[in-house]
């Protein structure tokens, strides 16, 4: 799941780190 504050998840499930 790809939260505002949890842009760090995002980046585990592959997702790229736009600093959101």
């Amino acid at each position: 799941v790809c939260d505002r504050g949890y842009h760090t998840f995002c980046v585990g499930l592959g997702a790229i780190p736009s600093g959101r």
